[in-house]
């Protein structure tokens, strides 16, 4: 998805004027931590895991699931 054209003038990063910092300073320092938590054993919620390792749908899982049922229940 692209913004419209009115909203964002394209400027190429070789014709943009060199960046002044305040004071004649050469160089600016951005601190920014990347804080996350994620419990240890999370309790567990019906089929869906509450924190996947894996983006859904997990087709890996769902596809053993379903062969599983299907073998105990005759393909019904």
């Amino acid at each position: 998805m692209s913004l419209p054209p009115h909203r964002v003038d394209y400027n190429p990063i070789i014709e943009r004027p060199p960046i002044k910092w305040p004071n004649g300073e050469r160089v600016a320092l951005w601190i920014a931590p990347n804080v996350e938590h994620y419990e240890y054993m999370p309790i567990q919620y019906g089929p869906r895991n509450p924190w996947p390792r894996t983006p859904y749908p997990d087709v890996q899982h769902t596809l053993t699931v379903t062969t599983a049922t299907e073998s105990v229940s005759g393909g019904c």
